[in-house]
């Protein structure tokens, strides 16, 4: 009799010894399946055992600080493991199968249906797509890439995984007691062949109730194409600035053409999109961006002369270094450098017969300088009308067929189109301010011609030297007149 009465005393204590034990092991395995970036599924599955537990131990009258200590690392280890699926579900590039396991775990996580997981799953990718920040040592043409990726990625894999995919593992999840499931019971550090007998009935057969949404289909369509939409936004809000940040005309094209040429390919994967619209939405910012860049040019253009002869004029000075010239037969002539085919030598005579002064000509390097630019716009133009685009389209679709011909004419016409005439429109604004500018010159200095050092002549002189290299900038800017003052000295 004495045997049995210590096996009833004994009971309790052992059932809260084995408890204790297995979920002191069961957060230990679940830190390390974090720390490891192991099964999110069966951390889930662990700390759901973890949770059961706990509450089996606290629903006594004294509850151990030791208990009260494991309950807050339950917590913690929860919160890390929700924190850990949420960096693991905005990947690019991963397997649908360790997509689904993810959110699986999610929904036993958080008591979530296949709804709610896709809400989550697309608010997670739409904060993802708009912070989605340029790596170290990466230009931007691949973090924008990047970004396309992961728009492209999420409408594809939405598509793949609900309701169907994730519908099916979730009625896995619920066919049996968690105890049961295979990967648990393997899990040599729960000993649960010696500690599942001190288990409560509700631990033992605890099984998850995956609740199924009404809806189906048409509803997850309707949840895809909302956030396509709102996706589509953020993408192109996102290339607007990464594209204030590039100076380079060429760059901006070269990056027009990889992101465009990746949607084409790709855009099956947005299926239930206006496909058309979103080729819109994602020309959009290069093209603005590109006609700032030739408007800032032929702004650029006006400054590169402007600025520095009023800078000059307004501190005249005859003496200066920077406006004097050397007369031809300076003796100083005859002791320069004549190696190298005389090219010091033969410039120096240029400079002193056309009274090319140091200020005038880092005016004029400057204009040339910024006169590529516009060059570069020619070049660009032309590359833009020539180029050819691949298309994922049915070579028996005759909507396709129609789609590619549109798509076609908007890249290699219309956007080309569009650039000549913001360039044409610039031009003209250029023309009219230089011609102001030099007239306003002229007027107040044409008189004062008498000394070499006059700040009239050298106005003229820098006149002559525009009229000079008019023929290249003409090139640049076919059928567009030219500053009737450049002109001046032809007569």
């Amino acid at each position: 009799m004495s045997s049995h009465v210590n096996k009833i005393i004994d009971t309790p204590r052992l059932a809260l010894v084995s408890q204790i034990a297995v979920l002191q092991s069961a957060l230990g395995f679940v830190s390390r399946l974090l720390k490891e970036d192991g099964s999110t599924l069966l951390a889930a599955k662990l700390l759901v055992i973890a949770r059961l537990l706990h509450k089996t131990l606290t629903q006594g009258s004294n509850t151990s600080s030791l208990v009260e200590s494991l309950g807050r690392r339950l917590g913690t280890l929860r919160q890390r493991l929700l924190r850990h699926i949420d960096r693991r579900l905005v990947r690019i590039g991963v397997v649908t199968a360790s997509l689904v396991e993810d959110m699986t775990a999610f929904s036993l996580a958080t008591s979530s249906t296949a709804t709610d997981v896709l809400k989550h799953f697309q608010h997670l990718r739409l904060k993802a797509l708009a912070k989605l920040g340029k790596f170290v040592g990466q230009d931007i043409q691949t973090t924008m890439l990047r970004r396309l990726q992961l728009f492209l990625e999420t409408m594809r894999e939405a598509r793949m995984i609900f309701p169907d995919l994730l519908g099916a593992s979730l009625r896995v999840l619920g066919s049996k007691p968690v105890l049961k499931n295979e990967n648990i019971v393997s899990i040599a550090e729960l000993d649960l062949d010696i500690h599942e007998q001190w288990f409560s009935e509700e631990v033992r057969n605890f099984t998850p109730y995956t609740r199924q949404d009404t809806s189906q289909q048409e509803h997850t369509d309707a949840l895809i194409k909302t956030w396509g939409n709102d996706a589509l936004n953020a993408l192109t809000e996102t290339f607007q600035s990464d594209l204030a940040n590039e100076n380079a005309l060429k760059d901006v094209a070269l990056m027009r053409k990889e992101v465009l040429q990746t949607w084409l390919t790709s855009k099956r994967d947005a299926r239930g999109m206006n496909t058309r619209q979103v080729l819109e939405e994602l020309r959009l910012p290069f093209t603005s961006r590109m006609e700032h860049l030739i408007k800032d040019a032929l702004s650029g253009l006006k400054e590169s002369i402007s600025t520095p002869i009023t800078e000059v004029l307004e501190n005249w000075s005859s003496s200066a270094s920077d406006v004097s010239v050397l007369s031809l037969w300076e003796p100083s002539a005859l002791s320069m450098d004549t190696s190298d085919g005389a090219m010091m030598f033969r410039e120096a005579i240029v400079d002193r017969r056309m009274g090319t002064s140091t200020s005038i000509k880092a005016i004029l390097q400057a204009f040339e300088q910024r006169a590529k630019v516009l060059e570069d716009v020619q070049t660009v133009i032309r590359d833009m009308k020539s180029s050819r685009w691949e298309d994922d389209f049915d070579d028996d679709d005759d909507e396709d067929d129609a789609d590619y011909e549109s798509t076609r004419d908007s890249l290699t016409r219309i956007d080309p189109q569009e650039l000549q005439v913001i360039l044409v429109d610039s031009t003209k604004t250029f023309v009219q301010s230089i011609e102001h500018f030099f007239t306003t010159q002229l007027e107040s200095r044409i008189e004062d011609c008498s000394s070499p050092s006059s700040p009239g002549l050298w106005t003229l002189r820098i006149i002559r030297g525009l009229r000079l290299r008019l023929p290249r900038l003409q090139a640049a800017l076919p059928n567009t007149p030219m500053p009737r003052s450049c002109c001046i000295l032809t007569s």
